[in-house]
């Protein structure tokens, strides 16, 4: 794979403090290849479903970017399951979070700020999801899409992204990791397409004493998980087929607590 790894390794979160927080993350159909569910979509709704029950929230910020990983059991992240996040611009967030805020303020009585209706450009969404609406919206909240970072693709996969992604590269990325449920296929699902909620994001800096600038508020996440190598060849990896893609839904707040990291080793 070109950068492949370059993505597996930003997205392992190396030290990070813990937030205490609550949330959840489902999937009505997670399919992960030699572990869960089936690919034709066999089997009863318990062994498709999946809930992670998160009760492990931490964060790490370098510089203008933040890591978030959401998680089950405070174990090594090598032996659980959970999600993490990686935010390439904070401040462009929390800018468009503030828009929000300021059009909440002013009851304007509309759903964005002249951002463009974004309808997601996969097929896989479940027949009826309605998208949001990418940019500030009305109630306080932003919106933005999560794919893979441009030029991150695997071997055979246009090293271009297609034009929607180059005029406006997604700054949320996200990894779904089963190493827990998988422990013996070392499994990890990444993002595809979908989209994320903030209603609130820490601004990064570790010193920080005021308890509003430290909350990590995500209303809403929607997203399109998949194994990066059932890419077909030559495809983009949001062409994955549809029944080797999961949908997973969730939400999560907590506050960032600076404290003694979380390092994945002893």
């Amino acid at each position: 794979m070109k950068v492949f790894g370059m993505l597996a390794l930003g997205l392992v979160v190396t030290g990070c403090s813990l937030g205490q927080g609550t949330g959840e993350l489902k999937s009505d159909k997670l399919f992960a290849h030699e572990c869960w569910g089936q690919a034709d979509g066999g089997g009863s709704f318990v062994e498709q479903s999946y809930d992670l029950q998160p009760d492990f929230f931490a964060a790490n910020s370098y510089r203008s970017t933040l890591q978030i990983r959401v998680q089950h059991g405070n174990d090594l992240q090598e032996v659980s399951d959970g999600l993490t996040v990686l935010i390439d611009d904070v401040p462009k967030i929390r800018e468009a979070i503030a828009v929000a805020r300021t059009l909440k303020a002013k009851d304007a009585g509309v759903e964005d700020a002249g951002a463009p209706s974004s309808s997601r450009p996969d097929a896989c969404v479940i027949s009826g999801a309605v998208s949001d609406p990418l940019g500030p919206h009305a109630n306080g909240t932003a919106t933005f899409q999560v794919a893979l970072p441009a030029g991150v693709t695997p071997s055979g996969s246009p090293s271009v992204p297609p034009a929607d992604l180059l005029d406006a590269p997604p700054l949320v990325h996200i990894a779904f990791f089963l190493q827990r449920s998988c422990h013996n296929q070392n499994t990890v699902l990444y993002a595809v397409s979908g989209q994320i909620t903030f209603a609130s994001l820490f601004n990064g800096d570790p010193n920080e004493a005021s308890a509003e600038e430290k909350l990590i508020d995500v209303t809403k996440l929607d997203v399109q998980v998949g194994d990066l190598r059932d890419v077909p060849l030559g495809s983009y990896p949001r062409e994955i087929p549809c029944e080797l893609q999961s949908r997973l839904e969730g939400k999560f707040k907590f506050y960032f607590d600076r404290g003694q990291p979380a390092q994945p080793f002893p």
